[in-house]
């Protein structure tokens, strides 16, 4: 490979970044006032059990070089952390996964266990109270890029909740 094609793709792979899409199943209709997110959608199924397929790694990392997007609505760069604790779900804090405990980080998919905080928004957001509900969060395709790996996808379930579940795209740099 010549240096020119070299430096086009480390541009290219470099130039990747941000966060993609965000999707929806929700028990109720999405809460603009709780700040989850524009242009989701919403239906009513159940949802998944297990994680989506994953494709396998453009690289082999070792699991303190794998990081996922905190911050999936709002920005992802910059934003990559390693067994994050958090993940903020609203552009204004009032949803977010909180004391989360994660199995298979790392692998090829990551399972991680925490309660989703919902702000009720009531009388107003700064001054309405939070409910917490169980939530799971599932990670997959993991890739590769310069300098380590990132989970692209992540899905959030919180069954029982106004949230329900919604999945988020494109979230590897």
């Amino acid at each position: 490979m010549t240096k020119f094609a070299a430096l086009v793709a480390a541009g290219a792979i470099l130039g990747i970044a941000g966060c993609g899409s965000v999707s929806s199943t929700s028990s109720a209709p999405p809460n603009s006032q709780q700040g989850i997110g524009q242009g989701a959608t919403s239906t009513t199924a159940a949802p998944p059990t297990s994680a989506p397929p994953t494709s396998a790694p453009a690289t082999s990392a070792a699991a303190s070089e794998v990081g996922v997007c905190v911050t999936p609505v709002v920005t992802c760069r910059g934003e990559l952390k390693t067994e994050p604790t958090q993940i903020i779900l609203s552009g204004d804090g009032t949803a977010f996964v909180t004391g989360l405990l994660w199995t298979g980080w790392g692998s090829n998919g990551a399972t991680g266990s925490g309660t989703l905080k919902l702000d009720n928004c009531d009388p107003n957001c700064a001054q309405g109270s939070l409910t917490g509900y169980e939530a799971t969060v599932v990670l997959s395709d993991l890739t590769g890029y310069v300098g380590g790996a990132a989970y692209a996808t992540m899905m959030v379930a919180a069954p029982g909740s106004p949230f329900g579940t919604r999945t988020y795209h494109h979230l590897a740099p």
